[in-house]
């Protein structure tokens, strides 16, 4: 439609059309890079691996090999690799900051029971996947894997966000519908200038 209209000798309507289109282009560039970045930090916070107790020994197994009811032993320097139900607690401080925000690391108590509508941040009996072990020890049983943990529910929302947004050819087929309209504006006020220079000169006649 650009080259169109600058063939034509309509220059405002391709600089219009152009700038459209480079619209388009840069909003496409944003979603895509906020999502992958967003996205990336998220993976960037798994466990690669988790202390797991089967056969009456705790064995290191890949973190995405967890199963509910497993029951994973954490220390300091640990990343919890899952949702746990806090067994033992032994001066257990957990860094939360990447999930509450708070930005002091919490001390755990395994005998403390959250109710249903507690906030993340006071649940002391749990500790959360992607979260990371500063101080103690502790063991815990797992209530939920990937995208069923709390992190995974963070995850889920970025990606629902940018589902959310137009995608780049969503926003090309808009642009491009206006791009259509501006063009035909451009045809219309030329018609209109034609029809008004030919009054003009069949005036000149009659004056004549």
């Amino acid at each position: 439609a650009a080259l169109i209209s600058y063939l034509s000798g309509d220059i405002q309507d391709a600089v219009a059309i152009l700038a459209m289109l480079l619209l388009t282009t840069l909003l496409g560039f944003r979603q895509d890079y906020r999502a992958e970045r967003a996205m990336s930090a998220l993976e960037s916070l798994a466990a690669p691996s988790a202390l797991v107790l089967r056969a009456g020994a705790f064995h290191t197994i890949p973190a995405r090999e967890l199963v509910r009811g497993d029951i994973v032993l954490i220390e300091a320097g640990s990343r919890i690799p899952a949702d746990l139900r806090l067994l033992e607690s032994h001066v257990l401080h957990i860094d939360e900051s990447a999930l509450t925000g708070e930005s002091q690391p919490v001390e755990k108590d395994s005998s403390s029971l959250a109710q249903p509508d507690t906030a993340l941040g006071d649940r002391l009996n749990m500790a959360y996947s992607g979260t990371t072990v500063t101080a103690g020890r502790g063991m815990g049983m797992v209530v939920a894997v990937g995208l069923q943990t709390e992190m995974g529910h963070v995850a889920g929302l970025v990606q629902q966000g940018a589902s959310q947004i137009p995608d780049a050819r969503q926003l090309g087929g808009v642009l491009r519908r206006g791009g259509d309209a501006v063009r035909a504006a451009g045809l219309l006020r030329r018609a209109g200038r034609r029809r008004i220079a030919g009054a003009d000169t069949r005036l000149s006649h009659v004056h004549r």
